[in-house]
């Protein structure tokens, strides 16, 4: 059994998933569905057409509202733990660090 907020993408090359919605997002803004891409919430169909327009992506998941605010949850959790790593490893300066992690906050 899936979990409600898996997403799985068909194309001509295979099944992968499952992804979060937030994650299903992040493909459709940043391009990396191929026109012909298809989703669905169970590897097994039924399929949307997503690729060709990545509108489709934001309407589903806009229209489920507990997909939306989990992946801006996992968003800023992700970024949260990236940058305090960045940190750790001397990639930025305290004051950096500090000046990021308050604008996260209080995007919250």
């Amino acid at each position: 059994m899936t979990s409600t907020h898996a997403w799985f993408v068909k194309t001509k090359t295979g099944i992968a998933g499952p992804f979060t919605p937030g994650q299903l997002k992040g493909f459709a803004d940043s391009e990396k569905l191929p026109k012909s891409a298809l989703v669905s919430k169970q590897a097994d169909g039924p399929w949307l057409q997503a690729g060709a327009d990545k509108t489709v992506i934001h309407q589903v998941i806009s229209a489920n509202p507990e997909y939306s605010k989990q992946s801006d949850d996992e968003d800023i959790v992700a970024r949260m733990a990236k940058l305090k790593s960045l940190f750790e490893n001397g990639l930025i300066s305290q004051e950096e660090y500090q000046a990021k992690r308050s604008h996260l906050l209080d995007s919250i």
